[in-house]
């Protein structure tokens, strides 16, 4: 099963993915950097450290719902899933394959949400915030959406067999991303 995961990290981390990760990266320490340099100067510590959490925290969630989905829907297309046609003949199973290849998903999903977070747990060491409840249950959220909206691109890039339908995916990002109020 190991052997798999690496099989599928060899192809899930091309030099496409590895270029659009690090422009993703640098996008968003710049968003950092903006917001950090726009914080508005009559905050008192605590609305300053709310400003930031929630404006970083809407930024990382757009970045990292929109790449899971981009990966998801990407590894399952046809042109780069060529490998599976050298790996079920040779014994592995039908359902052992995508679910170590959805696992391996997940899990580069994963590193991308510690990864973009761990800013914010560096902005929070640096001004002696202790990471909130709130901070926690954004984490969770996010991991939780991003199986959501991971599904949700692979099965409609399975059923259709066309990239594009990345498109759908992000749209249904967007919109639940609006706050709907009465």
């Amino acid at each position: 099963m190991l052997n798999l995961f690496r099989c599928h990290l060899n192809y899930l981390l091309s030099k496409l993915f590895v270029i659009i990760f690090f422009v993703v990266s640098l996008v968003n320490l710049v968003f950092n950097l903006m917001i950090l340099i726009n914080m508005p100067l009559n905050l008192t510590y605590k609305g300053e450290s709310f400003y930031y959490f929630s404006s970083v925290s809407q930024i990382i969630r757009l970045e990292v719902l929109v790449l899971s989905v981009i990966i998801s829907t990407h590894s399952f297309t046809t042109e780069v899933d060529q490998y599976r046609s050298l790996l079920l003949p040779s014994g592995v199973s039908r359902f052992k394959y995508f679910t170590s290849k959805y696992l391996t998903i997940f899990l580069v999903t994963l590193i991308m949400i510690i990864l973009f977070n761990l800013e914010i747990a560096i902005f929070s060491i640096i001004y002696g915030i202790t990471i909130t409840k709130d901070f926690i249950y954004n984490i969770l959220g996010l991991v939780i959406s991003s199986l959501y909206f991971e599904g949700i691109g692979t099965l409609l890039v399975v059923v259709f067999d066309n990239f594009y339908m990345v498109i759908i995916g992000i749209v249904l990002i967007i919109f639940s991303s609006f706050d709907v109020k009465d």
